[in-house]
């Protein structure tokens, strides 16, 4: 941390997977909580800035902090980015909630927080190894990608655990729920993911249009009813196919009930199924848990959908797009996402759609589940005051989510994007079901943890045969990791 000399800057919104700051909600025992101009407000008037969708999620206690002041000291955060915005305020509402956001923990504090740059997700593990290795104090906290590097920087352990760092409470809906159970190891947790993040996870989009022209149910009311399954999904998207060219042959310019890239967007049909690539015993041990009759059943239902039908297509990542099947002009019912941030691209789009979660696996399975593959926080080892790291991290997470998401969902899913009441409560649903995978996030892009992607896209039958050819060198992988994460106990 060195003393105040550089400008005010803002906080970064990557909206499309990658780093964003995240919105937060109205403290739920408090009877005053604040705007976020800093004017005080009752919990009525509160409650009436936002839908009951919002004010319902955006409920929870003002995070407990120390009276410390800190002098003017700034708090350095590594990211990934081209370069920081201005820190004036633009008038676009989700950037000024982010700004009054930064402001609002720096005064509360005394300190001013600012980045350092580096061009890619990429540049953060080398980033951080150099200063570790300098003994450099030079960053207060670490932004990495979900996906990348994350086994070497927990190898070279240059980041802390985030059950040692003080003043954070996990148990806060601002923090991710389900990442202290599926991304630690021994109580162990070097990654932690929060509301500091505009999070994108992954959803299914579907065209109103041709939802109404084939007297489709409504899929709302499935979803609220707890009747989205799979098989739903696979009996609605069969119920729509069309040779709209008339030339005899399934391509871009006719109609599917599904479409989307077979890649990583696939994974949200495994975690939507509550089944995970990894499942730890009670030793926490990580091991692939693929090699199942479930997992099996999900991979067939979809193979099915997509070769044994005309109702679907999917294309590989990197392929040509002249061969990508247009959601905009009405050429498919459902498009797989990889977050619904990407759902900004088509704003434009002049036909009506919606937000749904992907499916369940079946009515007996309780929630709905989300995956996510945006970015986690990090505590670099050599950050100089932890104290103030939890602090900082446990505020950024609070008031990210009281400020900055009932924004960006209004302004940004509902206004201009999902156009609809209904998509709201579905965004807020999906929001609220974020989950992770240890063997999405620590493994590596390859065959097993994007298992789903890459065998419907190749049109791999034999499914237990590609997974048991490749299951010994993912858990020696796993194993691997898990040793990693023992090796902090020498830490401290």
């Amino acid at each position: 941390m060195k003393k105040r000399g550089i400008s005010l800057l803002l906080l970064i919104i990557f909206m499309l997977g990658t780093v964003a700051a995240n919105g937060c909600g109205r403290g739920g025992n408090s009877a005053v909580t604040t705007a976020a101009g800093g004017v005080p407000q009752t919990e009525a008037e509160t409650e009436s800035q936002f839908s009951d969708y919002a004010s319902k999620y955006l409920t929870f206690d003002d995070p407990v902090v120390p009276d410390d002041k800190f002098d003017g000291l700034e708090f350095v955060i590594l990211s990934p980015g081209s370069k920081p915005p201005s820190d004036e305020e633009t008038g676009d509402v989700v950037e000024d909630a982010v700004t009054l956001t930064r402001r609002y923990v720096e005064e509360r504090l005394d300190i001013d927080i600012v980045y350092t740059m580096v061009p890619s997700i990429v540049d953060i593990e080398p980033s951080l190894s150099k200063a570790v290795m300098a003994g450099d104090s030079a960053y207060d906290l670490a932004i990495n990608h979900s996906i990348h590097a994350l086994p070497d920087i927990i190898k070279a352990r240059l980041v802390h655990d985030w059950n040692r760092v003080p003043n954070v409470n996990f148990d806060q809906p601002y923090w991710n729920q389900s990442m202290n159970s599926t991304l630690s190891i021994k109580g162990v947790l070097p990654i932690a993911s929060g509301n500091y993040f505009v999070t994108s996870p992954m959803c299914i989009l579907f065209n109103k249009k041709i939802h109404n022209d084939y007297n489709i149910e409504d899929l709302y009311a499935l979803v609220e009813d707890g009747k989205w399954t799979l098989d739903k999904f696979c009996s609605i998207a069969k119920s729509v196919s069309a040779d709209l060219n008339g030339d005899g042959e399934y391509g871009v310019e006719d109609l599917y009930g599904m479409t989307g890239m077979a890649d990583y967007q696939f994974m949200g049909f495994l975690a939507g199924c509550n089944q995970f690539v990894v499942e730890k015993d009670e030793e926490d041990f990580p091991t692939v848990a693929l090699d199942n009759e479930k997992t099996y059943n999900i991979f067939s239902k979809l193979y099915d959908l997509i070769y044994g039908t005309t109702a679907a297509k999917v294309w590989k990542y990197g392929s040509d797009q002249a061969t990508w099947v247009s959601f905009t002009d009405n050429h498919s019912l459902f498009e797989v996402q990889g977050g619904f941030g990407e759902a900004i691209r088509y704003r434009s789009m002049e036909t009506d759609f919606g937000v749904i979660p992907y499916p369940k696996y079946d009515d007996n399975q309780a929630d709905y589940m989300s995956i996510e593959l945006g970015s986690f926080l990090m505590v670099p080892v050599n950050a100089g005051n932890l104290e103030l790291c939890g602090t900082v991290s446990e505020l950024l997470c609070a008031e990210s989510r009281r400020r900055v998401l009932p924004e960006y969902v209004d302004k940004l899913l509902v206004s201009k994007t999902a156009r609809d009441n209904e998509s709201e409560g579905m965004i807020y649903l999906i929001l609220d079901s974020v989950v992770y995978d240890f063997g999405v996030n620590l493994g590596y892009y390859d065959d097993l943890s994007y298992i789903l992607g890459f065998t419907l896209r190749e049109d791999t039958s034999d499914f237990t045969s590609y997974v048991n050819s490749r299951i010994k060198k993912s858990n020696a992988h796993y194993k691997t990791v898990y040793e990693y994460y023992l090796a902090y106990g020498d830490m401290y």
